[in-house]
């Protein structure tokens, strides 16, 4: 078993326990792994594409807009702002993306995602799709996940054959194993069948296949924000920003490893304490050794234990020159070697970018 095989198990198994700070929206406590079309529509699946296509491609931004959906990814981009520039552009054809190309140190939330539920990730997928009239929504995701692999494409064709989309409407794109793969430039371009290096056009401008004059521009957002579309469209804005706080509604999917009692993933509410996460969540450190250190990815700047009262949500923690990030954050106690974490991480973006 590798070691990122190992953490996922690690994390997984973790879910099977309800804590006190969860609010388990997409990873509701004792849902089974939906494996058919069929188990989906017995949950409600379906109910917020039907509504949707009912709805104006304008209310439905208008709608995402007044729930603050912000993108799950990294940036915390709001989705409603994406979904208007592309809808507005003049250019007739037009895409949507979803981003599984994930490849983030320490994060595995969007694998977990797809294993648990596929169905919600391209029930959003649709809904955007309708949103800016697409004339195809693609999911990119790398070749080495080959078992998640499997799994898209039976959705995909069930998806087909229940007439919920026609023939093709929706594609699989696999590609490398890059960790600029998930940088969305640079997903456009392996979609376009180029290699995993960021062009200096965003897609919401140069998307895929664009050949001037049609510039074809293109949604892009991850597996968590797709799958949170469905529950918006059929529960309401109020009931998504009831949760979360006013910077940042709704609940994050966090990943929490490293020195920790109990990492894993846990899906809850912004607003507790970087502190309550790591002690109340993780469990504080394994030893005696109190926490020096903590990075939500290797390009941010490291949270120290002065820190450890910061908010966590997307405003708060980038007021503070952090960032949440896409939620995964790794932790190291007073044993570990400052030199030795940054050797390792400027060794992975080294070989991942130059």
């Amino acid at each position: 078993m590798t070691l990122v095989n190992s953490l996922f198990e690690i994390f997984t198994k973790k879910l099977e326990i309800m804590h006190k700070f969860e609010k388990r929206v997409l990873l509701p406590e004792g849902l089974n792994p939906i494996k058919s079309l069929k188990e989906y529509k017995e949950i409600g699946g379906l109910k917020g594409l039907r509504k949707a296509r009912s709805m104006s491609p304008q209310e439905l931004i208008d709608l995402v807009k007044l729930a603050n959906l912000r993108g799950r990814g990294g940036a915390g981009f709001p989705m409603a702002i994406k979904w208007q520039t592309v809808k507005d552009d003049s250019c007739p054809i037009k895409y949507v993306v979803c981003n599984f190309a994930e490849g983030e140190p320490g994060t595995y939330k969007d694998r977990y995602l797809i294993s648990k539920n596929p169905y919600w990730v391209f029930e959003g997928m649709l809904i955007a799709s309708h949103v800016v009239g697409a004339k195809q929504t693609i999911i990119g995701t790398k070749e080495k996940f080959k078992n998640v692999v499997k799994i898209l494409e039976g959705v995909i064709a069930e998806y087909e054959a229940e007439g919920v989309c026609e023939k093709g409407f929706i594609r699989l794109v696999q590609g490398p194993d890059s960790y600029l793969f998930g940088e969305e430039k640079a997903l456009i371009e392996v979609i376009d069948g180029n290699g995993a290096m960021p062009r200096n056009i965003p897609p919401f401008i140069k998307g895929v296949n664009a050949v001037p004059p049609n510039l074809n521009p293109t949604v892009v957002n991850n597996v968590e924000s797709m799958s949170r579309l469905p529950q918006i469209v059929t529960s309401g804005a109020e009931w998504f920003k009831s949760m979360g706080t006013e910077d940042t509604p709704g609940t994050v999917i966090l990943s929490l490893s490293g020195d920790l009692k109990t990492p894993g993933m846990y899906e809850v509410e912004p607003g507790l304490t970087v502190r309550e996460m790591l002690f109340d969540l993780g469990g504080g450190p394994v030893g005696d050794k109190p926490i020096k250190a903590v990075f939500s990815g290797v390009a941010n700047r490291v949270l120290t234990p002065d820190q450890f009262d910061l908010v966590v949500d997307f405003g708060t923690l980038r007021a503070d020159g952090v960032g949440l990030g896409s939620g995964g954050f790794m932790v190291y106690d007073e044993s570990r070697c400052m030199v030795d974490v940054a050797r390792m991480f400027s060794q992975f973006l080294a070989y991942s970018s130059c």
